[in-house]
Formats: C-alpha cells, sequence, structure tokens
C-alpha cells in the first residue's frame, strides 16, 4: 500500500499546476438540522448541506498567470471554476460542473505576507460553491 506524500501534491488551475504552493489544506464539513422537540431526552439531528473550503499558502510569482488569476478573482469578485486538488497521478478532487452547472468556488480571503527574512507568500481561503466529485482511475 502506497502512501499519499504531501509533496506530491498540486493544486492546479485550469490543468497547470499553480507556482509554488507550499502548504494546503481541504476542510469538508456536513451540517445537521436540529429536530429536537420539547420534551424529548436526545438531541435529533437530520443531514444538512455539505461545505468546504480549500486554504493554501504559495511563495509569491508575481509573472505567474494562475496565482494572479487567484488574486484577480479576490479583488474582482469573480468565481473560479477550474480549480482542483491533484493528491496524486490517479485521484483528484474537483468542482463538480456536472452535477451542477453553476458549482465554483469564491476566493473568500486573500492575504499578503511580508518578511524581511523570507519570501513574500499569498495566504489564500477558496470556499465552494456547490458540489465536488472525488476521481480516481
Amino acid at each position: 500500500m502506497a502512501v499519499t506524500l504531501g509533496r506530491n501534491v498540486t493544486i492546479k488551475k485550469n490543468d497547470v499546476t499553480i507556482a509554488k504552493v507550499t502548504s494546503g489544506s481541504f476542510s469538508g464539513s456536513a451540517g445537521t438540522i436540529d429536530l429536537t422537540s420539547l420534551g424529548d431526552q436526545w438531541n435529533k439531528f437530520a443531514i444538512g448541506m455539505n461545505e468546504y473550503t480549500i486554504d493554501m499558502t504559495i511563495l509569491t510569482v508575481s509573472d505567474n498567470t494562475e496565482q494572479n488569476a487567484i488574486r484577480d478573482a479576490f479583488i474582482d469578485k469573480t468565481e473560479l471554476t477550474d480549480i482542483s486538488i491533484h493528491l496524486d497521478s490517479t485521484t483528484i478532487i474537483d468542482i463538480d460542473t456536472d452535477t451542477d452547472s453553476e458549482a465554483s468556488m469564491i476566493v473568500s480571503s486573500w492575504a499578503l505576507t511580508i518578511d524581511n527574512g523570507s519570501a513574500v507568500e499569498q495566504a489564500v481561503t477558496l470556499t465552494g460553491n456547490g458540489p465536488i466529485k472525488i476521481s480516481s482511475s
């Protein structure tokens, strides 16, 4: 059994690897709907809606088209439909525009970290808007 190594993961925009991603995370959660009534002895819930975010830290490469498109989407308040996470050569987390043609990711935060002793970094949070799909080939 092969272990997936973080150093082999790529985050792509438009099938092009985003330059110099140094760390990232994908986090999903399923909401719950409270169905508890007065007099119940235990809480009761129904499964609610799923949501997800992607956080990543990127070393800034000022002439990198993919990085600039993420920054521009934040500034221009536009949605991205072409971001994917490639865990390895066969497992991909992708926006599911097949199921929902309006699915996208929103750049919900974007920040620069500037330090005299290191490279300029960008911290980006992408919030899912609609479903994802995970494919393995």
